[in-house]
């Protein structure tokens, strides 16, 4: 893997929310694996524009091409196609080529609401970023009290986890974890395909995980199972600076701490957005965005960290 030697690491916003903001539907229970067949022209894009804007990680759409959800709809064996292609598509968006060879799937024309080309405030593609397979808990990430028992955890995210390895991914991205149990389980089987893993957690407050567990001690335990960087996301601004704070005692040397925060209660501008990562961008040597933060998000805060 590409080495990640700038420090903060730029990660990128959503997915889900950002396809959706450009009118495409992203209906559950396939969530954002529904536009890796339906619309990747527009995932590609949006990739594009976070690269644009700076990010140094982006992060493939594989949050719900898992067996788990796929058997929801009866196609569970179309796991590793599309998780493969989730991947190409987020590759993909490193040349400034039209998709293709992607399984043989088409863009939809006419689903963007507004235009998908790069906002004026974002730059040049770079040459590289690093591409991230997400592998998210297997039942809704705010509804802990689903997740399944330990041995079926066990075998899913082993199988989540070897078919993020057999795409190609270049991190796994162990994220939105919302107990402890899980999170430990999807990072051992994560760290097992001999990837670089970073784990990260939904809180419900500075100092727990949503269902009630220790994050001092969730952040302890995925450290000892593997996880390179600990992490906190989908959670709001104050809520994900108290934590990052925090933990940042208990972080052994070596590993990264980062944070990835939501603008789902509240709008936040770039500029505010930006503020509040310069500041915290004194201890977090990982920076991004999740739902409700976009590309433009990403740019004004990478204009503020430039040298």
């Amino acid at each position: 893997m590409q080495s990640l030697t700038s420090r903060p690491i730029l990660l990128d916003g959503a997915l889900g929310t950002e396809i959706e903001r450009r009118g495409a539907a992203c209906p559950l229970p396939l969530w954002t694996a529904q536009a890796v067949e339906e619309h990747p022209e527009l995932l590609r894009a949006v990739h594009q524009d976070y690269i644009r804007a700076g990010a140094h990680v982006i992060t493939a759409a594989t949050f719900r091409t898992t067996r788990w959800t796929l058997t929801k709809v009866n196609r569970a064996e179309e796991t590793e196609r599309l998780t493969k292609q989730a991947v190409e598509i987020a590759r993909s968006a490193f040349s400034p080529s039209p998709l293709g060879g992607l399984g043989g799937v088409e863009s939809q024309a006419g689903v963007m609401s507004e235009s998908v080309s790069a906002p004026a405030t974002l730059g040049p593609a770079p040459a590289l970023a690093l591409v991230a397979g997400s592998l998210a808990p297997l039942e809704d990430c705010f509804h802990p009290e689903l997740a399944p028992g330990d041995l079926v955890l066990q075998a899913e995210h082993r199988h989540n986890a070897q078919a993020l390895a057999a795409a190609g991914v270049d991190i796994i991205l162990v994220e939105t974890q919302n107990s402890l149990r899980e999170a430990r389980i999807a990072t051992h089987f994560a760290r097992a395909t001999g990837i670089p893993v970073w784990t990260s957690f939904i809180l419900k407050s500075p100092t727990e995980l949503l269902n009630g567990d220790s994050l001092e001690e969730a952040v302890r335990t995925v450290v000892k199972f593997g996880a390179g960087a600990v992490l906190v996301n989908c959670t709001p601004l104050h809520i994900a600076a108290q934590a990052v704070m925090n933990i940042s005692m208990h972080v052994p040397q070596g590993i990264l701490l980062g944070v990835y925060p939501n603008a789902h209660d509240e709008r936040i501008s770039p500029n505010d957005f930006a503020d509040w990562g310069q500041r915290i961008s004194a201890i977090a040597d990982i920076i991004g965005g999740c739902c409700g933060i976009g590309p433009e998000h990403i740019a004004e805060l990478n204009s503020r960290l430039k040298p």
